[in-house]
């Protein structure tokens, strides 16, 4: 996933997905939208966020910038070239 957007382009969306109805996991290229708070227009409803978890992550990477091998966690921001932050919602009405 992380080298998508230079080798693997057609695998990430371009465009906010709408009315999904099965959990999915998707590839959206934020920096394509014109606004970065447009990912939460889903048309599903209102959604409210019940937690927000961040891990860090450190690669070897080529001189291109694409990653190599496997990626490791660390404990401490200062330690990662990555940080990754899952926000988990509810939908309202459940």
């Amino acid at each position: 996933m992380i080298n998508c957007l230079k080798d693997n382009l057609e695998l990430v969306s371009s465009a906010v997905p709408c009315g999904i109805q099965q959990n999915a996991s998707l590839l959206i290229n934020l920096d394509a939208l014109e606004e970065r708070e447009d990912i939460y227009s889903d048309n599903n409803g209102v959604w409210i966020q019940n937690a927000c978890k961040t891990n860090y992550f450190t690669t070897t990477q080529t001189t291109d910038d694409h990653v190599l091998g496997s990626v490791t966690r660390v404990s401490r921001e200062e330690q990662g070239d990555i940080t990754v932050q899952k926000h988990s919602y509810v939908n309202k009405p459940c």
